[in-house]
Formats: structure tokens, C-alpha cells, sequence
């Protein structure tokens, strides 16, 4: 791979959301797409920090756009709930470590 295939997370791409009090403290780091050539794709990465939990509240839906989740490195003992659909009829997904 050329070096200049490489996409750099640039520190003025992160952004700080959230708080610990209400267990969602999370930076977001975007790639924009001034760094890749793309029609509307854009990428980003969420990190949590210690003592946060990844949540979507409020609940809410997109009508333009489509998001692709990717979990690494999660302990062994930690799992991932996906809740989707109509509140009378959802579906469920559950992701663990291999």
C-alpha cells in the first residue's frame, strides 16, 4: 500500500460528545471526504471512553442515510444489543466476541 493510500485521523477530525454522568462520553473521529474521494460516503469511528456505554437515545431513525456497525476488540464477557423495527413488531440482534 503507497503512502498516499493511507488516510490520517487528523486531531481538528475529533470531536467530543456526550458526558460520564450520563454513561455516554464518546469521541467521534471523521473521515472526511476531503481526505477520501468518494460521492457520499463518509466514515467515522466512534471510541468510548472508560465507564460509557454506546446508546441511541433518544430513539430515532434516518431517512436519507444508512449506518454499517463494526464492534472490535470487546472483552470476552461483553455482548451488543441491536433493537430494530416498529415498537410493535422489532427485531433483535445480538452480537458477542468469537
Amino acid at each position: 500500500m503507497a503512502s498516499e493510500d493511507v488516510v490520517i485521523i487528523k486531531e481538528e477530525n475529533k470531536v467530543e460528545f456526550g458526558c460520564l454522568e450520563d454513561a455516554n462520553h464518546r469521541v467521534i473521529k471523521y473521515i472526511l471526504p476531503e481526505q477520501v474521494e468518494s460521492c457520499q460516503l463518509v466514515i467515522g469511528m466512534t471510541a468510548l471512553k472508560p465507564g460509557s456505554v454506546w446508546n441511541t437515545m433518544p430513539c430515532h431513525t434516518y431517512d436519507r442515510h444508512m449506518k454499517v456497525y463494526l464492534y472490535f476488540e470487546m472483552p470476552e464477557d461483553a455482548f451488543v444489543m441491536h433493537y430494530m423495527g416498529n415498537p410493535q413488531e422489532t427485531r433483535h440482534t445480538i452480537m458477542r466476541n468469537e
